[in-house]
């Protein structure tokens, strides 16, 4: 194999890790989760239930801005499994956030559906 080859695979999969990780906003970035939150210590799933409420927020509210104010309730189906880099590779996690998105209050419900080798699903919907 040539040198230009092993440099293009070697560009091929810096993008595809780069690719992997959506971008978080400002916003999301400073979120930190509180220690009732299934995912205050599980960086990978943390990361994907951020992404995907700032993803959220953004297209439902055209809003960059927003804070958590606090997770009143988070509810385990089943025993969950982790993978090493924290993903939720078993079992059923239901919280709900409430939030601060520009200036206005919003509670979400976030469930989480492990998959197993195929991941997970992550569903957002707005509380009453």
């Amino acid at each position: 194999m040539s040198l230009k080859h092993i440099a293009l695979i070697f560009c091929a999969f810096l993008i595809a890790a780069c690719a992997s990780k959506s971008p978080l906003s400002q916003s999301a970035q400073q979120v930190q989760l509180p220690s009732n939150s299934v995912a205050s210590t599980k960086e990978a799933l943390a990361h994907d239930m951020l992404a995907l409420t700032d993803q959220y927020i953004q297209a439902k509210y055209a809003c960059n801005h927003w804070t958590l104010i606090g997770v009143p309730e988070s509810k385990i189906a089943n025993q969950l499994v982790f993978t090493r880099d924290g993903q939720l590779y078993q079992g059923q996690v239901t919280e709900t956030w409430n939030l601060s998105q520009c200036d206005q209050a919003l509670s979400i419900n976030l469930e989480i559906e492990a998959r197993g080798d195929t991941g997970k699903v992550i569903r957002i919907k707005k509380r009453p």
